[in-house]
């Protein structure tokens, strides 16, 4: 079974992104670019490198280089509340603060 993106973001991925540069087979002096992305985890990101291994294996171009970048969309901070990044939904620590007080006055 599939877990959904978020299920995926609350166990730690991020978003990778890749921009691989390749020449092209029939004319090697050309570049070209190609955008990847995919859930993966820091710092070790096995997607990406799965990848860009079935890169080298199937695909005729080959690479020039792999430029990439990783954010993770939640996570922890000082160990108690989820920030999310988004403007939207952002909550402030004197917000977050008040919330987990209130959690725990009312008791399980």
């Amino acid at each position: 079974m599939t877990m959904s993106e978020t299920e995926l973001m609350l166990k730690g991925y991020g978003l990778t992104t890749a921009e691989l540069y390749y020449h092209m087979p029939d004319y090697t002096h050309v570049l070209n670019s190609f955008v990847w992305q995919h859930y993966d985890l820091a710092p070790d990101h096995p997607k990406l490198f799965e990848f860009i291994e079935f890169w080298q294996r199937e695909i005729d171009g080959p690479l020039h280089s792999v430029r990439f970048n990783h954010r993770k969309m939640i996570s922890r901070e000082n160990g108690a509340t989820w920030w999310v990044n988004s403007p939207s939904t952002e909550v402030s620590a004197q917000q977050a603060a008040e919330a987990e007080a209130q959690e725990s006055a009312n008791g399980p």
